[in-house]
């Protein structure tokens, strides 16, 4: 009779991926409190964020995030710490027509953070967004928080 055969396929592709160093030293960074905000763009042709989950074995999806990461040298006891933040990417709304006033789409959270703890003394890394919806093309504002309250040695702090 008549039968539906199906394969399996796993597969990532990076639509946009850009590497920001946010601070590098030449020693270490100093106990204590440091923020280091920064902004880019967009890219204007970029997909909205979706998830396409129908059945058990089918789905796709296209999600977007913000990993910032904390070397910590050549100490080979010292993993380096990340922290991550989702976000989502909506599509532009079509221009308005004169008798409609265009409405922004606002963040459900727009203080959503991430916080990442490691078994190093007390050293934290926070990466946290002004909101979590945005739309192509869009400025982004975000903030990594860096409290190192011990002795390890950070090289550098950089956001993927």
């Amino acid at each position: 009779g008549n039968s539906v055969r199906g394969e399996d396929v796993v597969d990532r592709y990076q639509l946009f991926k850009e590497i920001i160093p946010l601070h590098r030293t030449h020693g270490s960074i100093h106990p204590g409190s440091y923020a280091f905000p920064f902004a880019f763009h967009l890219p204007s042709e970029l997909p909205a964020t979706f998830k396409l989950r129908p059945g058990h074995k089918f789905g796709a999806s296209i999600t977007y995030r913000f990993k910032a990461g904390l070397d910590l040298g050549d100490q080979n006891w010292a993993k380096d710490l990340y922290a991550t933040q989702e976000v989502v990417v909506a599509d532009r709304l079509p221009a308005p027509r004169p008798i409609h006033e265009h409405q922004s789409i606002v963040a459900a959270d727009p203080k959503a953070m991430f916080q990442c703890f490691a078994g190093l003394g007390n050293v934290n890394l926070t990466v946290s967004a002004e909101q979590s919806t945005y739309l192509q093309g869009d400025a982004i504002v975000v903030n990594a928080e860096l409290d190192n309250q011990s002795e390890t040695i950070v090289d550098s702090v950089r956001v993927r």
